[in-house]
């Protein structure tokens, strides 16, 4: 009872920010007590036989248990209410708010709320210069079509880790969707030199370079990635588009071929794609 009584103090009051509004485990810790007393008691009835009093200890027990259990339920049976109790403990010591922040931006993306979500990157990073939390703030400002700002999220992102090939690769994302098509190559370049492994650079350089009519270096960027990884999907996704753009669609079969041989289980997911360009693959 003693431990029950002091885990709940620790949960509500000296330090609520980790308390039950937030870590299940945390609030599982109350438990500790009156699960060892139910333990010992019971044992120890049942080892003297006295059953009915059995029943007295079961009942104690219980509303121990009740008694630590409903405030989590009351605190967070409703969403809304639990969410802006959530914000309320963050300003207990915003100096250790950053993760509560990322907490509620992941909440917000996932109920497909944007400007919610950056706002709460932006406050996320507002406590710490962290790399995910500006490359996360540059993501949700794509999704809001906030172009220059995603670039100043991601320029902080290469400023916070020099060798970071993702920010390169997403200020080259950014740069291409502005038109900046030289500055984007670029920076793909700059991405695949920081890591040679990047599949995805690779992709998304060989796709702008499509969109801009260099369809020839398309391919020898796409065929790198196909290199590096054979199993590697977005790669002929991509290489078969930019063959049917140049009016040489069959020149994708020997690689689907080869890749089948290895992935016979994407074998619909390829006919699909084949169809589409008019190809078969038979």
């Amino acid at each position: 009872m003693i431990v029950t009584l002091f885990s709940l103090v620790f949960a509500f009051m000296i330090d609520p920010k980790l308390g039950y509004a937030r870590d299940w485990d945390l609030f599982c810790s109350t438990g500790l007590g009156y699960t060892i007393l139910g333990i010992y008691l019971g044992f120890n009835y049942l080892r003297r036989a006295e059953m009915r009093r059995l029943n007295y200890v079961i009942l104690a027990i219980a509303f121990t248990a009740l008694f630590s259990t409903l405030p989590w339920i009351y605190v967070n049976a409703h969403e809304d209410k639990a969410v802006e109790r959530f914000k309320a403990l963050l300003t207990v010591d915003a100096e250790r708010s950053g993760y509560g922040h990322e907490i509620l931006a992941r909440y917000y993306r996932d109920k497909g709320l944007p400007n919610e979500e950056m706002e709460q990157w932006k406050k996320a990073l507002a406590v710490l210069k962290n790399e995910r939390y500006a490359g996360s703030l540059g993501n949700s400002y794509i999704k809001l079509g906030r172009y220059q700002e995603a670039l100043a999220a991601f320029r902080m992102v290469v400023r916070i880790n020099p060798n970071s090939a993702l920010g390169y690769s997403k200020l080259g994302d950014v740069l291409a969707l502005i038109g900046e098509y030289d500055e984007a190559e670029k920076h793909y370049q700059i991405a695949i030199n920081k890591d040679t492994l990047f599949l995805e650079a690779y992709v998304n350089l060989g796709v702008m370079l499509s969109m801009t009519g260099d369809n020839e270096q398309a391919l020898e960027v796409l065929k790198s990635a196909i290199r590096i990884d054979p199993d590697y999907f977005p790669a002929y996704d991509n290489i078969s588009a930019v063959y049917y753009i140049m009016g040489r669609p069959k020149e994708v079969i020997p690689l689907f071929r080869a890749y089948l041989r290895r992935n016979p289980e994407d074998h619909q997911r390829i006919d699909e794609l084949l169809r589409r360009m008019n190809i078969d693959l038979d």
